[in-house]
């Protein structure tokens, strides 16, 4: 009996165990790359708005914390109405980097976003070059499991789940770890 219940978690952890990738090109510098602006793509899911916030402000102070000029999002929106520009705070990364060149930004970084409840199911983050539209930074997290199941599956997938501000750490943490490289 013991082997099957070893045997059913380590399946079930494998079924739901997180996935991120993170890679960091060559090219980025903190210095040439250091005035950014963020945007969210537009994003379908049911996401919470509170989560959606909570990510973005997440990532905001992270690349605050590395040495970037970040742009205040209520800022890019006053600033993209005076030119007539359209913002919804939703958008696509070739609208970003549009804005991004009217904004005066080295760089642009876009999120994409689903969760629920302080639940990330995923998230991607690019960071890309305005003048070249090379991509500086690719991020993504998948929280794996069941993001809805029921009993027994449901406790065991929740050690899996990760917070907006933990997935944006996470990311950090490995895009950190490439730069020093």
């Amino acid at each position: 009996m013991n082997k099957w219940i070893a045997f059913l978690c380590i399946i079930t952890g494998s079924l739901m165990a997180a996935d991120n990738d993170v890679v960091v090109s060559p090219r980025l510098s903190v210095n040439k790359h250091n005035k950014i602006a963020i945007f969210s793509e537009e994003n379908k899911t049911d996401a919470d708005a509170r989560d959606i916030s909570a990510f973005e402000a997440s990532i905001e102070l992270e690349f605050m914390r590395m040495g970037f000029n970040v742009i205040d999002r209520a800022n890019i929106n006053k600033i993209l109405a005076e030119h007539q520009f359209s913002q919804t705070g939703i958008m696509t990364v070739e609208g970003a980097i549009d804005a991004g060149k009217i904004l005066g930004t080295n760089a642009i970084v876009v999120l994409k976003y689903s969760g629920r409840s302080g639940v990330v199911f995923s998230s991607q983050m690019k960071m890309v070059d305005v003048e070249t539209a090379a991509i500086l930074i690719s991020a993504s997290f998948s929280g794996g499991g069941l993001s809805e199941g029921r009993g027994i599956m449901s406790v065991i997938g929740a050690a899996y789940h990760k917070s907006p501000s933990s997935v944006a750490k996470l990311f950090f943490d490995k895009i950190k770890a490439q730069i020093k490289k």
